[in-house]
């Protein structure tokens, strides 16, 4: 009997080959719907990972292949690596299962704004036209939301246990959530919307960034102001892997690396001509990298700062460092590649 099931699987050739190389993917829409393909490699992302900047021809072929109607607003990983989630301004959220990249869920609500992983079990989301955050089970059931916000929230973030998640809201407030006490508790300073947030890989440190043109810091589990960085308009925030630094992103194109230690700019970066959209240090915290509107990938060599330029076709909204040397990017006309 013939077998209709669509072959969600990779073919042989897109299997990693061991050495840890990158392992670039497209998301195309073929005859038995979304899947993750290297049949159409995208050299170019390949290339911003492991420092190279030059765009080529199979690139190009794969520019129009989407996974959203519409921008990525946010990519997530969960904390085992097997389920990559991403969302869009589509009302999309879509879910999809590593290292094979077969697509198996797709949830709607309205507009997304960002998407934040609690481990292994369960997701959230945020609207912007909603005051709370949204839970969904791994499988992508919906569970009872977070509420207490009193405006859009625009951020999230959890730490790599999956207890705590913290939220940044229009509101001016940032909400710390403990997972598994149940319990919520508001953090107050900030005198304009908070636009990001992030949480340091060992969970110790949570950053908020503001309209106020300040970031705060606060110890964790606590949530006590521990310092306060001042002079830009926060839209994007990075912990560095070894949670030395931070890096943030400006609306005005501007980009820093912050001391942790000192409070004090390490680097000042500017980003040619466009806003940075997207910011992520490396899984090996060797380069970081900024997306920008104009749809190019800079890679920063750390420590010298050395910078090179991959054009990935669209609009860079959204980057989620991968293991293994391997990039989630997102792009303004709902391209999603790894």
């Amino acid at each position: 009997m013939k077998n209709d099931k669509p072959n969600d699987r990779l073919p042989e050739d897109a299997a990693a080959d061991g050495q840890g190389k990158p392992e670039v993917y497209a998301v195309t829409r073929g005859k038995s719907g979304w899947e993750l393909s290297r049949r159409a490699v995208i050299a170019a992302v390949a290339a911003t990972v492991s420092g190279g900047a030059q765009r080529t021809a199979e690139a190009q072929s794969c520019a129009g292949s989407l996974a959203h109607n519409g921008e990525v607003s946010g990519i997530a990983l969960s904390a085992d690596g097997r389920t990559l989630i991403t969302a869009g301004w589509d009302g999309a959220i879509k879910l999809w299962r590593l290292p094979e990249g077969a697509h198996f869920k797709t949830m709607a609500e309205p507009t997304v704004n960002a998407v934040a992983a609690e481990g292994n079990n369960r997701f959230d989301s945020a609207s912007n036209t909603e005051n709370m955050v949204r839970v969904w089970s791994a499988g992508g059931a919906p569970l009872p939301p977070k509420q207490g916000h009193t405006a859009p929230v625009r951020a999230l973030a959890a730490d790599a246990s999956g207890e705590l998640l913290a939220s940044g809201s229009d509101d001016h407030t940032v909400r710390l959530w403990n997972l598994k006490a149940q319990t919520s508790s508001v953090l107050t300073g900030h005198r304009d919307a908070v636009r990001s947030v992030a949480i340091s890989p060992d969970g110790k440190l949570l950053a908020s960034g503001s309209d106020d043109h300040s970031i705060r810091v606060w110890s964790l589990p606590a949530g006590t102001l521990q310092r306060t960085l001042s002079g830009q308009s926060a839209l994007l925030l990075a912990f560095s892997p070894n949670g030395q630094t931070l890096a943030s992103g400006g609306s005005d194109s501007s980009i820093r690396i912050w001391s942790l230690d000192s409070g004090k700019v390490l680097h000042d970066l500017t980003e040619p001509s466009w806003p940075v959209r997207a910011l992520t240090y490396s899984s090996d915290g060797q380069r970081l990298l900024s997306g920008t509107g104009d749809g190019f990938i800079t890679t920063w060599l750390l420590p010298d700062m050395s910078r090179s330029r991959t054009d990935f076709g669209e609009g860079v909204t959204a980057l989620c460092a991968l293991p293994g040397g391997r990039l989630a990017v997102g792009g303004a006309k709902g391209a999603v590649r790894i």
